[in-house]
């Protein structure tokens, strides 16, 4: 019973010619449901996670029964990407910062009607800490860990994206009070020579009419 690796050890197997001989069946469980229906006990999942040893046994033995096979094979994991099923892929430990022991910070202007600037402390590897600000209704730990989890969501279903991670920054709401110490921590996105664009202000520089004759 395959889940991570989505039924490519009885592909490889049964690639050789006369393994039915020693292969009855194979099952592809991706979800907690498919290995539940096969036999898996829902108590274990639960207990363990479904990436345990456990689950793994149980998957063997559930296999082995159905098809009364003298030798039954389990493999779950994770690869690595978000399972919305599953929050345990995702990353949940915040990453500790010192305001002090920045870089450099990134100066960014706020989307929106209204004009504004936000500084966002850099850290070693590029590391770029996104504070939660306080005039923000919405602005809870609950919100930070709503963007940890979408941007998770989105690398791995949609298109690559950079992943946010828990943070705390130490020091940060002392220095600027209107942000609080804690909010998310992603990967600087641009590189040397790139320069974040605005693009509402972009097209209130550029109208359509005039952006189309620009790349015509």
């Amino acid at each position: 019973m395959e889940s991570a690796t989505s039924g490519q050890i009885a592909s490889l197997i049964t690639d050789t010619e006369g393994s039915s001989a020693v292969l009855k069946g194979a099952f592809v469980t991706y979800c907690n449901e498919a290995k539940i229906m096969q036999g898996v006990p829902a108590e274990i999942i639960d207990k363990y996670t479904v990436y345990s040893t456990q689950t793994a046994e149980a998957m063997a033995k559930a296999c082995t029964a159905v098809y009364q096979a003298d030798i039954g094979i389990g493999v779950t994991g994770t690869m690595g990407n978000v399972d919305p099923a599953n929050p345990e892929t995702i990353n949940w430990n915040p990453q500790i910062y010192n305001y002090a022991e920045r870089t450099g910070n990134l100066k960014a202007e706020a989307v929106g009607v209204v004009s504004g600037e936000k500084h966002f402390p850099v850290f070693e590897g590029g590391m770029v800490f996104k504070p939660l600000t306080k005039s923000k209704p919405l602005s809870t730990p609950l919100f930070a860990y709503a963007e940890v989890f979408w941007s998770w969501v989105i690398d791995a279903y949609f298109i690559p994206a950079p992943q946010y991670q828990l943070a705390l920054c130490r020091g940060y709401e002392a220095e600027c009070g209107k942000y609080y110490d804690y909010g998310t921590v992603s990967p600087m996105i641009y590189e040397e020579g790139e320069y974040l664009l605005n693009l509402l202000e972009f097209f209130r520089a550029y109208p359509m009419t005039k952006f189309r004759s620009m790349i015509t």
